[in-house]
This record gives structure tokens, sequence and C-alpha cells, in this order.
């Protein structure tokens, strides 16, 4: 499991390319803006916005029969926030991340 950021993505391919593991990207992994960056509301910062979907799957960086793309494609074409995200919106979504990982088959 890790961001869809493409150099997220990158690393967990070289690291894991050869383990047999599925990686699976998940939205609710992106970047916060630091403390301070900006109030909520405020223009993202441009690290912290990423690629649509269309975009990473045809990156041959990312070519991987590892790569489960399932994730991404059953939400928005534009997964990251457009702009600074408030914190009770990071917490919501840290929790959807955290009930998906807790519903998931693997016991390793």
């Amino acid at each position: 499991v890790c961001s869809p950021l493409t150099r997220a993505m990158q690393t967990a391919i070289l690291a894991f390319g050869t383990t047999g593991a599925r990686i699976l990207p998940r939205p609710e992994l992106r970047e916060v803006s630091p403390r301070g960056f900006a109030p909520a509301g405020a223009a993202q910062q441009p690290e912290c916005t990423g690629r649509t979907v269309a975009e990473l799957r045809a990156d041959e960086r990312l070519h991987s029969d590892i790569v489960d793309w399932e994730p991404l494609l059953l939400g928005p074409e534009v997964w990251w926030s457009e702009v600074v995200e408030a914190e009770d919106a990071v917490e919501a979504r840290l929790l959807s991340f955290c009930t998906w990982l807790a519903e998931r088959p693997e016991t390793y």
C-alpha cells in the first residue's frame, strides 16, 4: 500500500518488485501540507498535488505487474486535494484508510 504520488509508487516498485507483494495505491495516503504553510482552503503546494489516474497508468516507469490500479480506478480521476485540507478533513481521510486496512484479508 502506498501513496499514488509518482515518487512513492516508484519507491514501492523498487522496494517490493521482486517480493511477490502487490502495490495498492491509495489516495488517502496523499501528502499533507506542512503546518503553517497556509490556512485550510488556500492553494495546495505543487509537491502535494498528483497526476490523474490516466497519467499515472500511462507512465512507463510505473508499469509493473505488481501494481493493482483498482483502488484508484474506483475513485475520482483527480484524487488529491487542490487546496490545503483542514485538520478534520485529514483525520477523516486517514480514518477511511484505517477502516479499509482493517478490513483487508491479508494476515501478514
